[in-house]
């Protein structure tokens, strides 16, 4: 078991003004995980973020997560589930995830994501987000190697208003586009 407690750290323009939290995780089989950190003032690639909560509960073979970090310019609420099998290979779904960002509008996945890892192969999606204005698609990633990986792209609606603050004064850029 783990306790933590940090005020004030700061490394190379990153940092944390307080954090604290315990972790207890068991990786044997039928181990239980048990997570809870806290935190505020933290500073991470140039952007700052007033609040962060990480929580995570269950066994190796069944367990849910739950993160979300508050700040600008964005703020993220992420919900997921999994569970390791027998052969060790890894089972989950992204459950939730609400993206709210300054410049690009406020996005959610629009359903349940499944999310699989079984040695160097991984398969993730589809993910289909929606930016509250409509904006939005699909993506899916697939490895079957190491390196040998495939990803494609669904996007049923892009408006371009979403990239008025990068257009120079004085052009105009509207409408919208799709992409597969």
């Amino acid at each position: 078991k783990l306790g933590l407690a940090a005020k004030g750290v700061l490394f190379a323009g990153n940092g944390v003004k307080e954090l604290s939290g315990s972790a207890d995780v068991d990786l044997g089989h039928g181990g239980l995980m048990k997570v809870d950190l806290k935190g505020g003032g933290l500073v991470a690639g140039g952007m700052a973020f007033e609040s962060l909560r990480i929580q995570a509960d269950g066994d190796m073979g069944s367990h849910r997560l739950s993160a979300s970090v508050k700040g600008e310019p964005l703020a993220v609420d992420l919900k997921a589930t999994g569970g390791l099998k027998e052969d060790n290979a890894y089972a989950g779904q992204l459950e939730g995830l609400d993206l709210s960002t300054r410049e690009f509008g406020n996005w959610r996945l629009q359903k349940a994501a499944p999310i699989a890892m079984a040695g160097a192969q991984i398969s993730v999606g589809p993910v289909c987000i929606r930016e509250k204005a409509g904006s939005g698609g699909c993506v899916v990633f697939d490895q079957k190697a190491a390196g040998a990986w495939n990803a494609s792209l669904d996007l049923d609606r892009l408006a371009f208003d979403l990239f008025k603050n990068f257009v120079p004064e004085g052009l105009l850029l509207e409408g919208e586009a799709l992409a597969k």
